[in-house]
């Protein structure tokens, strides 16, 4: 089935409602749109599957069942599983937009089962405005708030393998519980470029890392792959790791910019908290919580551990007040806590940051009427010029 144009649209079903898929589906234009799976239960629409595209499966995982999108659209369906995609088998992104689906769980895609592969070179889940939003969370009724792992994975639920690389964007997707951009549930997930920024839930805004002590996944981070700009509230919440939770990340190069957090207590019950199960040569982590640092330790690997008095930036800021001064910008802010950066993409959430380096600005930004190389500072980013 090759689908270039035209709508699927304003179906309904207890399963499936959109598109169901056991052989091959290429998707290169038209738009997938606002249709239901209403599950045993329409007035909560909690257990339903696979709205806009169900691919492969039911009962087992079929990779025979081949779902590759390179263009078009799915955007506006709900369902209980996998409110834009719910993936069984084999599911290619290269192009398109996955955007304001919903769901209890995977509110872009489920990619459910061992087996399953999905992998992601390009397009978008999620988008840059608030009505393309992807969400996961419960709608109410009878079994709101029943199971205590719903409202997971607001762009993606990944329980198979999972890959993000080139161009791949995940960003602008919420989630009720965890894993706002992406929710790995005690499975492979690779990120190699691509980006995913802007993303919230209530605990790991970008990437929630699920693990047991049997199932404890596999997360590698490589090239220049950026989890950044995603909270949990206010705070800064972009990579959260478990207790002994740690990814890959020896294969990150310049341009790669990791912000991270930790279900351990860094002050209280271990000073070090270890972040890659690797040896690293350069630290492109950042600490979500300014209260700690991310440092390469002596064997090689990158930990969290707590800020020192040595590592308080007190250089003269640019208006003549120090930063050691609680109202040093004639605000209500207390800017003691700064966090040293050799490169911008570093930069991967609200916080105050000086530079260690000189850097080179090559991003094209538009200004009136033309553009210019330069940086445009993200929300809540303060960045003193005056070096260490």
């Amino acid at each position: 089935f090759n689908m270039y144009g035209g709508n699927i649209t304003s179906n309904m079903a207890i399963n499936y409602a959109g598109v169901y898929n056991k052989g091959i589906f290429n998707l290169y234009g038209g738009k997938i749109s606002d249709n239901k799976s209403v599950g045993n239960d329409s007035s909560t629409f909690n257990d339903g599957e696979g709205c806009g595209v169900y691919n492969g499966g039911p009962l087992t995982v079929d990779t025979t069942a081949a779902f590759t999108m390179y263009g078009g659209t799915i955007s506006g369906n709900t369902a209980g599983y996998g409110g834009g995609v719910y993936n069984k088998g084999t599911f290619e992104l290269s192009g398109g937009t996955i955007s304001g689906n919903s769901a209890a769980q995977g509110g872009g895609v489920y990619s459910y089962g061992s087996g399953t592969n999905f992998t992601m070179s390009g397009g978008v889940i999620g988008g840059t405005k608030e009505n393309s939003v992807n969400t996961a969370k419960y709608y109410g009724g009878s079994e709101a708030g029943k199971n205590t792992s719903a409202n997971l994975g607001g762009g993606v639920f990944t329980s198979g393998m999972f890959t993000m690389s080139g161009s791949a964007e995940v960003s602008y997707n919420t989630a009720a519980s965890k894993g706002g951009g992406v929710y790995n549930n005690r499975s492979t997930f690779s990120l190699t470029d691509g980006s995913i920024t802007n993303n919230t839930a209530a605990t790991g805004g970008g990437v929630y890392c699920d693990r047991s002590v049997t199932e404890p996944g596999n997360v590698t981070l490589s090239g220049n792959a950026r989890i950044a700009n995603n909270h949990a509230g206010d705070a800064n919440s972009n990579l959260y790791l478990l207790e002994n939770g740690t990814v890959a990340a020896n294969g990150l190069s310049a341009g790669a910019g990791i912000g991270v957090s930790t279900a351990v207590d860094v002050a209280g019950s271990q000073l070090n908290v270890p972040v890659t199960s690797d040896t690293v040569s350069v630290n492109y982590f950042t600490s979500d919580n300014t209260t700690y640092i991310t440092q390469i330790a002596r064997t090689g690997c990158i930990v969290l551990t707590q800020r020192s008095a040595s590592t308080t930036h007190n250089h003269s800021c640019v208006c003549g007040a120090t930063h050691a001064q609680s109202n040093g910008h004639d605000t209500e802010e207390n800017l003691t806590n700064w966090v040293g950066i050799s490169d911008l993409n570093l930069i991967t959430g609200a916080g105050n940051y000086y530079l260690t380096d000189n850097v080179t600005l090559t991003e094209a930004i538009a200004y009136d009427s033309g553009s210019y190389c330069g940086w445009e500072a993200p929300d809540g980013v303060v960045l003193c010029l005056n070096g260490k």
